[in-house]
């Protein structure tokens, strides 16, 4: 006896219930949250995936994880791991036709990774047997972006406001004691205070299990740094205006008490809107007495080579003493790097280049640029002065004198596309949404290079092309490739 409203279909339309069982899963995946709008490529064999919890880290984990193999191992990593409820797990995996069913944990996570419910370095960790450190207080983890000498940074997202974030994970050797702790409470609270243009914000300071971290503004674009190792030495009145918002930023900073102490090429980004930011403005100080206690470690190593190259000459004798006037002299140092296209202290071991800024002779901007009006060349030697009271005595006095010489320069000065801002220009990066879209547009402008077609209308395109063709071929080769892999 059937039930109204509960019968079986009819045997004469079998396939009543396929479509009914399909356009429940069209509406579980429909009502389902995406993650990341692209799925970048899975991570290679054997490929290393650390979180915030990883001994690199001096984290928490004492024993090699056990990497998932069976669909139900995978779902309780998942489930360990905080990053998705049980329940649309569930959801998830009803939602599946009988050919899309996963066979193994590697399969379950690509499959995840497709649909958008997990971002590839997600999968990746997860797949390795890590379930610590997806998420950190209100915020998950979404992918590593680098390392320095404070600890690690990564991509992370607010669970709820779905905003972006970068979070920086502290070395534990900074947060080892109470004494530690507070201090990196201080400073977070100083630096939260600092709302300006040009330095990237802190929103959020948390601890989880031990590992403290800031949440921080997410600034997508290259740093000095990578930049100009990849691209040359910068256009006089391009390096004239990034160091000009750097040095706003940085007498916002000052005026409200706070000095950077780590100013280096490397801790300044620009957006692709040319706006520059400051990064770690405030908590650099936290690391004035481990960096004291640690110098014969550092030489020993070569840790602090790249902050060393900046470094004013009073901050290697007493970190803890220094003020504005340090961040001065390593402006000047990096204004020298970004119209070089090196430092301006010599090759050589950690305590040379120390030795150097206490003695070494000032470099002149005009030898090494001859267009260099006499007044900016006047200015930077005075902000690289040995004794602080031979700079100037305030970074506003910095930015008035900045802006004078932006007066010899002509208008414009933006970034020259080359290398990974070409890459970025045209949206080649792991997650822009425009990815497919953009490669299919400008794939056929660039193939073949040596005819790259009719006549370019399109002004974007014909910027690139124009960039394109003074590349190295190592960088053309990786563009073209991900241009083909994109083609229909």
């Amino acid at each position: 006896m059937s039930v109204p409203g509960l019968s079986a279909p009819p045997d004469d339309d079998p396939d009543e219930e396929a479509r009914r069982r399909e356009a429940r899963r069209r509406e579980a995946r429909r009502r389902e949250p995406a993650g990341d709008e692209t799925m970048p490529p899975a991570s290679a064999e054997g490929h290393e995936v650390r979180t915030p919890f990883s001994d690199e880290n001096k984290g928490f984990h004492t024993r090699a994880p056990i990497e998932p193999q069976t669909v139900e191992d995978f779902t309780q990593a998942l489930a360990l791991s905080g990053l998705m409820p049980a329940a649309k797990l569930e959801q998830f995996r009803t939602s599946l036709s009988a050919d899309e069913e996963p066979q193994d944990a590697k399969a379950f996570a690509n499959l995840l990774v497709k649909y958008r419910r997990l971002t590839r370095y997600q999968a990746d960790v997860l797949t390795k047997g890590h379930t610590r450190g997806l998420v950190l207080g209100n915020y998950e983890v979404r992918r590593e972006i680098g390392e320095g000498g404070m600890g690690m940074v990564f991509e992370g997202r607010h669970r709820r406001m779905k905003r972006k974030v970068a979070l920086k994970v502290l070395h534990k050797a900074l947060t080892d004691s109470e004494d530690g702790i507070g201090r990196f409470h201080r400073e977070v609270e100083a630096a939260a205070k600092l709302q300006h243009p040009n330095i990237a914000a802190a929103y959020d300071a948390d601890e989880e299990d031990g590992i403290h971290f800031l949440v921080m503004e997410l600034v997508e674009g290259p740093d000095l740094a990578g930049y100009v190792k990849e691209a040359g030495a910068l256009p006089p009145a391009v390096a004239v205006q990034l160091i000009t918002q750097a040095a706003r930023g940085l007498a916002h900073a000052h005026s409200q008490g706070v000095v950077h102490r780590d100013i280096k090429p490397a801790n300044l980004l620009v957006r692709q809107d040319g706006v520059l930011k400051i990064l770690d403005m405030g908590l650099a100080q936290i690391t004035s007495d481990a960096e004291e206690r640690s110098l014969i470690e550092l030489t020993q190593t070569g840790r602090a080579m790249g902050t060393v190259d900046y470094m004013a000459p009073e901050q290697a004798l007493d970190a803890r003493s220094v003020d504005s006037r340090a961040d001065i002299y390593s402006l000047g140092s990096t204004l020298y790097f970004l119209m070089a296209g090196k430092p301006m202290s010599p090759d050589g071991p950690l305590v040379q280049k120390m030795l150097w800024h206490q003695s070494g002779a000032i470099p002149s901007l005009r030898d090494v640029v001859e267009e260099v009006p006499e007044s900016l060349d006047t200015l930077f030697q005075k902000m690289v002065a040995k004794k602080p009271e031979g700079r100037p005595q305030s970074m506003d006095e910095v930015v008035h004198d900045l802006e004078a010489c932006m007066v010899n320069f002509d208008e414009g000065g933006e970034l020259p596309l080359q290398g990974n801002d070409l890459a970025r220009y045209i949206g080649i990066t792991h997650d822009s949404p425009a990815t497919a879209h953009n490669l299919s547009h400008i794939g056929p402008a660039l193939r073949p290079v040596a005819n790259p077609g009719p006549e370019i209308k399109d002004p974007d395109l014909a910027k690139i092309i124009e960039v394109w063709t003074k590349l190295p071929d190592g960088i053309r080769v990786g563009i073209m490739a991900m241009v083909n892999s994109a083609a229909p």
